[in-house]
């Protein structure tokens, strides 16, 4: 029998995991400029200077998020470019943001296929949040987060005045009973934003709900994130895992400086996030396979019949294999809830004891059979199911790095709406 925290033994009773907050947007939103506004998350396209060159070039002088976050393909020169960025968050607070005090936002996402994205924006107390290995929080990171990509991110956070969202929770709501009810009424409610986003991102629609909409849906969020013990949880990091923990890391760095009972008043208590309904029919998962290269695939199936048998495990599951064209089983250990999870602990292994072995991750499976010539073995990984994602980190943690992947680069978070972290 589970044993659930006592907040929820209480039927009447939730924690206030989720809240509203004095939310920033642009006050112009109708102007010809404003469509350069939002820009796509900083983790993606880290393999594309192009798209950042044009990003530049598409924004020029006027005001954009792009003027206010490191894309994370220059985090290298963080130290050089934190100065400007806080800079240009006191300029832009002062003469282009207006406050939308103690609110939610609905924002539709228009998504390249024509499909919709719905979301609510809403704050995050981050005391009920943690990224750290063995934690059992109300919300939990999906994937193992790498520490030594925070101290950059902490770094920006720390002389912020502002914070700018790209953080996408998901909630287990198969019953689509918290977010979408709240799209019902919104005909009734004030468009604060409504704009194509640059580069081919598709188009996102923002709604600003009445006092009394915004605390009915915080009270249904609050009562499903409620429902968390050490095995089992409803609210889960889908997207801006290591912007959440370097979040989270400068609230505890706060603590550690101004006091606890201080840093518990403080703005930077709270982290602003989208929270997306994993059940959305806009929103895919998508395997990622893997490729091993140094090797050939019989060598890599004994390699792997070695592997279980240390273990000492009878479960065995297999992947389907490619090297050359040729089809292939790969035996691995059944004892991870997913399979992808085992043959990443498989493969670290393998590869720590050879360094001539390498492992890279591949998208689509035209392009996994393409590169898997000689030497080199294509992994087909599978599907991780809408279902099984909240059961497999609640009974075996953080997924393994590059589990699956939420949705095409250009369908990601945009940044859009900010906050403010410091008096």
């Amino acid at each position: 029998m589970l044993k659930f925290r006592k907040e929820v033994l209480d039927m009447n009773a939730y924690k206030e995991i989720f809240r509203s907050a004095d939310i920033l947007i642009p006050e112009d939103t109708e102007s010809a400029d404003f469509s350069v506004y939002p820009v796509i998350a900083c983790d993606q396209h880290t393999s594309e200077p192009e798209y950042w060159h044009q990003a530049e070039a598409t924004v020029g002088n006027r005001p954009s998020t792009l003027n206010m976050i490191i894309p994370e393909i220059y985090l290298d020169d963080a130290e050089l470019r934190t100065p400007a960025i806080h800079a240009n968050m006191l300029d832009y607070e002062a003469d282009y943001l207006y406050e939308h005090h103690d609110t939610v936002i609905l924002c539709e996402r228009t998504q390249r296929d024509g499909r919709v994205r719905q979301g609510v924006i809403c704050a995050l107390d981050l005391e009920c949040y943690d990224y750290k290995e063995g934690s059992t929080p109300y919300v939990r990171a999906t994937e193992g987060t790498v520490i030594s990509r925070i101290p950059p991110r902490v770094a920006v956070r720390r002389g912020a005045t502002l914070e700018l969202p790209h953080v996408m929770l998901l909630i287990n709501d198969p019953d689509c009973t918290v977010i979408e009810p709240e799209f019902t009424a919104k005909r009734n409610m004030h468009v604060v934003y409504d704009t194509d986003l640059m580069l081919d991102g598709g188009h996102i629609t923002g709604y600003e709900p009445s006092k009394r909409s915004s605390a009915f849906f915080l009270r249904r969020l609050n009562e499903l994130a409620s429902n968390a013990s050490d095995n089992s949880f409803t609210v889960a990091v889908g997207d801006g895992n290591h912007s959440l923990a370097s979040a989270k890391a400068w609230y505890e760095e706060l603590k550690e400086t101004i006091g606890e009972e201080e840093a518990a008043l403080h703005p930077a208590r709270y982290a602003l996030v989208e929270i997306v309904n994993i059940y959305s029919p806009a929103l895919d998962f998508e395997p990622i396979h893997r490729i091993v290269y140094g090797t050939d695939a019989d060598a890599l199936c004994a390699a792997a019949r070695k592997y279980i048998s240390s273990l000492g495990c009878s479960d065995v599951r297999c992947l389907d294999i490619i090297a050359s064209g040729k089809r292939g089983k790969l035996p691995l250990p059944g004892n991870k809830t997913l399979v992808v999870a085992s043959l990443t602990d498989f493969l670290d292994k393998l590869c720590g004891e050879n360094i001539a072995l390498s492992v890279d991750y591949i998208h689509g499976e035209e392009a996994l059979s393409r590169l898997s010539v000689c030497g080199a073995v294509g992994i087909f990984c599978d599907k991780i199911e809408k279902n099984e994602l909240f059961d497999a980190v609640g009974k075996d943690g953080p997924l393994p790095r590059k589990t699956f992947s939420m949705g095409h680069a250009w369908d990601k978070r945009y940044y859009l709406e900010a906050r403010r972290i410091a008096f």
